[in-house]
């Protein structure tokens, strides 16, 4: 069935937009909306990822207490592509927000031989943003194993660095008194690239930041909160 074939939901876009909007405070209501509007569709394309989807489904609920009848029909307006016609075709097993999430994760959440994969040879790509790295690589080792090791994140995380920090990152890691956290893995990382990027400006204007499923509103908000805490 085709993908533009979303009219045959109970519910449409304008009408869960305004069901939402049920937050007190104006700037949260203004929040949740503009959040609803840019959360981007699902289609089941190996370069989106279902557990990022999830959580931007149910991160509205930090804006006001949505039910799980609501958040099951703003996932499923935002299913598109492949993701939409498995839906389309199973839609009587997935009449709730629980059965719906399960069975995504089920159907699009890469095996652990394959996330195994990715992980082992994840490298940061030329123009990729450091903290677009950081965060997939963080991503695949709780795909792996929910309690990983802090040091064989670090790990990962220093064997994918762009050849041009790695020596860098590492020499400072090597000064910490104790074993390094990703937090500390980041922070020297960071340092390390802004002061390439300023005795080297050229490179700085190939560094992009991967599309969340909030573009623009991301951008505005402390996106922080959003991160693993593995500090």
């Amino acid at each position: 069935m085709p993908d533009n074939n979303n009219d045959s939901h109970s519910v449409t876009s304008s009408s869960v937009a305004s069901t939402t909007t049920t937050a007190t405070d104006p700037f949260l209501a203004s929040l949740q909306t503009t959040a609803l509007k840019e959360l981007q569709k699902f289609t089941g394309d190996p370069s989106q990822k279902v557990t990022h989807f999830i959580n931007a489904i149910e991160q509205l609920r930090s804006f006001s207490p949505l039910s799980d009848a609501m958040l099951h029909s703003i996932a499923t307006l935002k299913l598109g592509g492949p993701a939409f016609n498995w839906y389309d075709n199973n839609r009587d097993s997935l009449d709730s927000w629980s059965l719906l999430k399960t069975n995504l994760l089920a159907r699009f959440k890469p095996s652990l031989s394959a996330a195994k994969t990715q992980l082992k040879d994840r490298r940061q790509q030329p123009g990729e943003s450091l903290l677009a790295y950081y965060d997939d690589v963080i991503d695949l080792c709780k795909q792996v194993d929910s309690d990983m090791p802090l040091h064989m994140i670090v790990d990962y995380l220093q064997d994918g660095e762009r050849d041009a920090l790695k020596i860098h990152i590492k020499r400072r890691m090597k000064t910490l008194p104790d074993t390094p956290s990703p937090a500390q893995f980041l922070t020297i990382a960071r340092d390390e690239e802004e002061l390439q990027q300023e005795l080297l400006p050229s490179e700085a204007s190939t560094i992009t930041a991967a599309q969340p499923y909030f573009p623009h509103f991301t951008a505005a908000t402390n996106t922080s909160t959003l991160r693993p805490n593995y500090s």
